[in-house]
């Protein structure tokens, strides 16, 4: 039988142990994530580390829960890739967006520190006009939980401008 791994080891995981960790979690979406499994037996050389773009075109990667073997009832994010006019964006459903938002968070202050020390400011013109970014999504919870003053800043005024979202 394979386990679901505690989420929690993936934030607070040993280098030494990361090894061991990403084959129980790719063993564990093998068995309950039937569009990667699907692939994994086409290409079984490729298909082991990665899920090309174009599944996420065309199909819902999703990973269902193993005791009913149906995808877990929550309210999901759906981002969307920008894509061109003619292409089809790929999808990224994202059941949980509390494991994202700490996944993100947490990469940040390891690398950076906590947001909390840094006023945090998002120049991301093209994609604030479209749904579904998760670049936005990101940038919007840091500001969040950054310092007074955090915000996107706006091209349409010379100079640029801070455009406030409310905390």
């Amino acid at each position: 039988m394979i386990h679901k791994p505690d989420i929690q080891d993936l934030f607070n995981i040993a280098p030494a142990e990361f090894t061991a960790l990403a084959e129980m979690v790719q063993r564990y979406q093998r068995k309950n994530n039937p569009v990667f499994d699907q692939w994994c037996q086409e290409f079984p050389s490729e298909g082991q580390n990665f899920l090309p773009i174009a599944f996420f075109k065309s199909h819902e990667v999703l990973t269902q829960d193993p005791q009913t073997n149906t995808v877990p009832t929550r309210t999901p994010i759906t981002f969307t890739s920008s894509g061109t006019t003619l292409q089809t964006p790929s999808k990224h459903i994202v059941l949980d967006p509390q494991i994202y938002e700490q996944s993100f968070v947490k990469g940040f202050e390891m690398q950076y520190g906590k947001i909390d020390q840094y006023c945090v400011l998002g120049l991301l013109p093209s994609y604030l006009e479209r749904q579904g970014s998760s670049l936005i999504y990101m940038v919007d919870h840091m500001i969040q939980r950054g310092q007074p003053g955090s915000g996107f800043l706006s091209q349409s005024i010379p100079g640029g401008s801070i455009a406030h979202r409310p905390k």
